[in-house]
C-alpha cells in the first residue's frame, strides 16, 4: 500500500555533529506529549569517556530501555561504520519497537546516517515506516547527508529544522508536527 504525502509528514531534524540534535529532540518529545499527543520512537545519546566520545546507546522513548548502538571499541560484530563498531541487536530490537508502534501519532527516529545510506542500519525499517506510516514521522540527520537521504529514500516532501539555523526550532516544530496531523 502507497502513503499519499497528503496523510503523512515527514520533519527532519538536522545539524552539525554535536550541535545538540538528540538533546532537543527529547525535549521536543517531552514538549509533544504534554500537548497531548502519542509520540514513541528512540533517540541516541552519546556515551563519553573522559570526555571522549566513545560510542552511542539508544533509549526508548516510551519505556526509557536503553541498549549499546555503537561504541569505538571492538566488539563481536562486522557492522561498522567510521571509528564505530554497531550492534546489530540493537536495530532489530528498535525495528520490533517501532512495528508495534504504527498507531502513534508522531514517531522519531534518531539518528540515521552514512549507515542508512549504504542500506544498513535503520535502512529497511525507514522504508517500511516512509510506504505505511500514516502519522508524523520526525527524522534526525546530520546537514552533511541531508540531500542524499532525501534523494535515496524519495521523501520528497519533507519539512526541514536546522537547529542552528532557526530562531525558535522547538516552536517550529510543534507547529509543523500539529499542522500534520490535522
Amino acid at each position: 500500500m502507497k502513503v499519499s504525502p497528503a496523510r503523512r509528514r515527514v520533519i527532519i531534524i538536522t545539524g552539525a555533529v554535536g550541535c545538540g540534535k538528540t538533546s532537543f529532540v527529547g525535549e521536543a518529545a517531552h514538549l509533544l506529549k504534554s500537548e497531548g499527543l502519542s509520540v514513541d520512537g528512540v533517540i541516541a545519546p552519546v556515551v563519553y569517556e573522559a570526555e571522549k566520545r566513545k560510542g552511542y546507546l539508544v533509549r526508548d522513548l516510551r519505556s526509557g530501555e536503553e541498549r549499546i548502538l555503537a561504541r569505538t571499541t571492538p566488539f563481536n560484530t562486522s557492522l561498522r561504520q567510521g571509528p564505530f563498531y554497531f550492534a546489530e541487536e540493537s536495530f532489530r530490537w528498535v525495528e520490533q519497537l517501532f512495528n508495534r508502534r504504527f498507531g502513534s501519532q508522531v514517531l522519531i527516529l534518531d539518528e540515521v546516517g552514512i549507515l542508512e545510506l549504504r542500506r544498513k542500519g535503520y535502512y529497511r525499517l525507514l522504508e517500511s515506516i516512509l510506504r505505511h506510516y500514516e502519522g508524523c514521522f520526525i527524522i534526525i540527520a546530520r546537514r552533511s547527508i541531508l540531500e542524499e537521504l532525501i534523494a535515496l529514500f524519495k521523501i520528497g516532501r519533507a519539512e526541514v529544522i536546522d537547529i542552528e539555523a532557526e530562531k525558535e526550532p522547538l516552536l517550529q516544530l510543534k507547529e509543523l508536527v500539529k499542522a500534520a496531523l490535522r
